[in-house]
């Protein structure tokens, strides 16, 4: 579709033809509408590889979440940032375009830390998370009763 559309003319409507070709070819099948069309073409510039396999972890992701990263991000590093997160953590798409809106990828990690000089250093025999942060359970109000 991308060479296609390299090789004619601006206006040559070359998606609506493969639309029209794609159906003609597949009638029992659907999706091939122009508008389908529109964001794999997107996905395709978004994401080029020559051997046809897509990326990690956007391989991995619901169409809604990649339609997502192409409408919202123009950064392809962003698109990748994001991709991954999404992945590692699971989320609905609600929850990607509110990580989006809010620019997680500004916010991780710069939240600032007093650790370093009110905990002391992992030791060596020490486990690799020493510190565990739990919330203290439900309040006792010295009733009995």
């Amino acid at each position: 579709m991308l060479e296609r559309q390299h090789r004619h003319d601006w206006g040559a409507k070359v998606i609506d033809r493969l639309a029209i070709d794609l159906r003609a070819a597949f009638p029992d099948q659907r999706g091939f509408s122009r508008r389908n069309l529109h964001p794999t073409r997107a996905f395709a510039a978004a994401w080029p590889t020559g051997t046809g396999l897509v990326p990690q972890p956007v391989a991995q992701l619901p169409r809604g979440h990649v339609r997502l990263l192409l409408d919202r991000l123009d950064q392809q590093d962003l698109r990748q940032w994001y991709a991954a997160s999404a992945v590692q953590q699971g989320g609905s798409r609600a929850v990607l375009e509110h990580q989006i809106a809010t620019r997680l990828h500004q916010r991780r990690g710069a939240t600032p830390s007093n650790f370093t000089t009110h905990l002391p250093p992992p030791t060596p025999t020490s486990p690799r998370t020493p510190y565990v942060f739990a919330s203290p359970g439900p309040h006792r109000t010295g009733c009995t009763g």
